[in-house]
């Protein structure tokens, strides 16, 4: 077996139940997060709601700032938030559901689906996943900013795509690109025969027994939901909604930091997907998997995904061999979320790194 197959297969194997590491035999000093994150909301410059989980079960909760300014309402382990480009992992997991059943392979084209796209008869489905399409990046349309706001039809985003075209020939190069997860979406849509809210529903909320994780509407706050927000001076001014019907699949989840990684907490313990399926998504080439990134912090390798949208920044992050994940969901920030995470991981790295 060749080495990279060994990893991939070690790293599946520490994801097991039965794992020998058990992170919650470890003292976590909740008294220093704490610490931390009163100095973050003493400045006034993040809002944001964070949760950590280790072997199914949360250890650790903290909300900072406001979900409505206007109304000085706080956050708490409920609120929902816009989990932006979070949502491309659920979206993955569904296509490699599919797979498993057998009404989908890595290796089916996209012409069969979108025949009009450029370069769809050259275009896998594994290349949607893993951003090698080489296709346009939806989000980068010169008249982004006009439309975004407005209730889009899969027709006007196809018409979008296929006069946007390519920026590199399939499979030349990785390049993020939304726009393969929003196609991914329609490939779902088109086999299930229903919409990616019913198909999110049925193959991911429901066996979960999610609560506060839905395909986002237009937020209402008196449903505890947060508005999204960018600091100006000294004050936060209310930024504009993106209408979800936009970004679908690929950016159009709410859900609370609990939930999250209840997914993916799920999605790693095999609970969702085949190991197979599991496999191919961890498969990482240039740092990205199928639907995954890889991320890494001092002796410890992690598997997640960043989101951004509007003023909500996002990031979950699972560390497989600790069985144990991060989920920041902010509203308003000065800094970057990754900045935040890798100032957690700091506070957490005697309890995460393994003793020799």
């Amino acid at each position: 077996m060749k080495l990279h197959y060994l990893i991939l297969f070690l790293v599946i194997l520490g994801c097991k139940k039965d794992s020998k590491f058990d992170f919650q035999t470890r003292s976590i000093d909740k008294s220093r997060l704490d610490l931390f994150f009163n100095s973050l909301e003493s400045t006034d410059n993040r809002m944001l709601s964070i949760s950590i989980n280790s072997n199914g079960s949360e250890v650790y909760h903290r909300s900072l700032g406001f979900s409505d300014v206007s109304k000085s309402t706080s956050p708490n382990e409920f609120t929902k938030y816009r989990i932006g480009s979070i949502s491309k992992i659920f979206t993955a997991v569904i296509i490699m559901q599919l797979i498993d059943e057998g009404k989908l392979n890595l290796d089916s084209s996209l012409n069969k689906y979108f025949p009009k796209i450029v370069n769809s008869e050259k275009i896998t489905v594994e290349l949607l996943l893993r951003h090698s399409s080489g296709l346009f990046d939806i989000t980068k349309d010169k008249d982004f900013n006009l439309w975004i706001f407005e209730t889009q039809t899969r027709e006007q985003m196809l018409e979008r795509f296929v006069i946007n075209g390519s920026v590199f020939q399939p499979n030349e190069r990785i390049e993020y690109s939304s726009t393969n997860y929003l196609l991914l979406t329609y490939i779902a849509e088109e086999i299930e025969n229903k919409s990616y809210s019913q198909i999110l529903e049925s193959r991911i909320i429901k066996p979960l027994e999610l609560k506060r994780t839905e395909y986002g509407k237009k937020i209402n706050t008196d449903n505890n939901e947060a508005l999204s927000y960018s600091k100006e001076w000294y004050d936060w001014e209310l930024e504009p909604e993106t209408n979800m019907s936009a970004p679908s699949g690929a950016g159009a989840l709410v859900s609370t930091p609990a939930e999250v990684n209840i997914f993916i907490q799920s999605l790693f313990s095999g609970e969702l997907v085949s190991e197979t399926s599991l496999y191919k998504m961890i498969d990482f080439k240039q740092r990205t998997g199928l639907g995954l990134f890889k991320f890494s912090f001092s002796d410890i390798g992690g598997f997640g995904h960043g989101g951004s949208i509007d003023g909500f920044r996002s990031i979950v992050v699972y560390f497989p061999r600790e069985k144990f994940s991060i989920t920041i969901l902010a509203n308003g920030l000065t800094t970057s979320v990754t900045g935040i995470l890798g100032s957690v991981l700091n506070e957490l790295k005697d309890a995460l790194i393994e003793n020799p």
